[in-house]
């Protein structure tokens, strides 16, 4: 029981996390959140792809827009 616990508060701490990075990422572009988060399947495959967590190519997503950056 224990780890399923921790296991739900890991997943509740990740999506508050995504949330706060699609909320940056709206703010400094023209995407809305439910863009954002339309995108979670592709970024899930990034994240599998460079072995990180999906909440962390939100963030590195959320700064490379900062800086004005767009893909093409």
């Amino acid at each position: 029981m224990r780890k399923v616990t921790q296991a739900v508060r890991n997943a509740m701490s990740n999506i508050k996390d995504i949330d706060k990075a699609i909320t940056s990422i709206a703010v400094v572009t023209n995407m809305s959140q439910a863009d954002l988060w339309g995108k979670i399947g592709e970024y899930t495959e990034m994240a599998q792809q460079y072995g990180v967590a999906t909440k962390d190519v939100y963030s590195v997503s959320q700064i490379f827009y900062q800086q004005g950056l767009q893909t093409s």
